[in-house]
């Protein structure tokens, strides 16, 4: 029987990995940074990375990381701790697993509009897509490992200081969704249980390689926030001032091919989960 171990088994995109692989009749061991309150019912156990001397897992899941939102340039011990010396303890302490590291597309960099793919040059990242570099850059001196680059993660449970959770809580709560510019402005979202598929595809199908882990349309800030509104009844979109920032837009059609990925969750319905929650 298939057994993995789960790093940030607590997290957003670790919960939503843990229970599909449960779903999915495997044995789960996870490691959980503080509280495990978000780790679903049916793991095996809990381990102390600091006395592991498993090594019969199949794969290792590193979902875990430090996202400074807001201040991706700033200096941070905990990049360091949790983006880097992580995944070196992983390569350590796990030497016959699988390792699949849950990156960024921050690693590419955010400065201009053109579209990404899994090849493109990674140019003058923020310090987090630095760290984020960084731990891919030792997983790949892993005997067996997948790296997935993912954009905007999205869902029910999310941290609510992003776009997506924000505009939801001004439609409930003012009726109201304003935005900056006409907004024209493109990102990916991915939903977080797309997210997870694409990390047990990469383990089953994956090869020695860095993937993108990305939906197959950017969606305008405009379309997010008139799916929102038509959720909300009485919710208006309003557009204020300018807003200069780059759009995001991604080709993974080798990703998909590769890792045999080809349904998503609309948008639509992942938004309406996120409204009913």
């Amino acid at each position: 029987m298939t057994k993995v171990l789960i790093i940030g088994a607590n997290g957003f995109l670790g919960k939503n990995l843990a229970q599909q692989c449960l779903d999915n009749n495997w044995i789960v061991d996870v490691v959980v940074n503080k509280a495990a309150d978000n780790v679903p019912m049916g793991v095996r156990q809990y381990i102390d990375l600091a006395k592991a001397t498993h090594t019969d897992y199949d794969y290792v899941f590193n979902t875990a990381a430090f996202i400074p939102y807001g201040a991706y340039n700033t200096p941070d011990d905990r990049l360091l701790e949790s983006n880097i010396q992580l995944p070196l303890l992983l390569h350590n302490c796990f030497p016959c697993a699988k390792i699949v590291y849950a990156s960024s597309v921050s690693v590419y960099g955010g400065n201009s509009n053109e579209e990404i793919n899994e090849r493109s040059p990674c140019d003058s990242p923020t310090l987090y897509g630095r760290s984020k570099l960084s731990g891919e850059l030792i997983t790949a001196h892993h005997k067996r490992y997948a790296i997935v680059r993912f954009s905007s993660l999205y869902g029910a449970g999310m941290y609510g200081g992003t776009f997506i959770p924000a505009i939801v809580k001004k439609a409930k709560t003012e009726k109201l969704i304003t935005l900056f510019g006409n907004g024209s402005r493109k990102q990916n979202y991915l939903h977080i249980r797309d997210a997870a598929m694409f990390c047990i595809n990469a383990a089953l199908h994956g090869d020695n390689e860095a993937y993108l882990g990305a939906s197959p349309a950017s969606a305008s800030n405009k379309q997010v926030a008139e799916t929102v509104a038509e959720c909300v009844d009485g919710c208006q979109v309003a557009y204020h001032g300018e807003d200069a920032s780059p759009s995001s837009v991604y080709d993974n059609r080798y990703t998909l091919g590769k890792l045999k990925i080809n349904s998503f969750v609309p948008l639509a319905d992942g938004i309406k989960e996120m409204i009913d929650e």
